[in-house]
């Protein structure tokens, strides 16, 4: 900060204040990484895991539905050949 070392009180004073806000600014930042970011990990953790249980569920329960439209009234598997055209 060679900007600071003027000695007209304007400079100095702005150059207080530019340290003041920048010690302001690394505290903040502290007390967010060490406060409100671990909060935040674990709700994110929380939440992606609830999604894989949730997509788990639905791939499991297409799977059985699936299966179940796969037996025709007999019982016996059936199972419908697609070709290119049905995509």
């Amino acid at each position: 900060m060679g900007s600071c070392r003027r000695t007209a009180n304007r400079s100095i004073n702005r150059c207080r204040d530019a340290q003041y806000l920048k010690e302001q600014a690394q505290e903040s930042l502290k007390s967010h990484i060490q406060d409100i970011l671990p909060q935040e990990y674990q709700r994110c953790l929380t939440g992606f895991n609830q999604v894989l249980k949730l997509g788990w569920q639905i791939a499991n329960n297409n799977n059985v539905k699936q299966n179940s439209h796969d037996q025709n009234d007999n019982g016996n598997t059936v199972r419908q050949v697609t070709t290119e055209q049905d995509w």
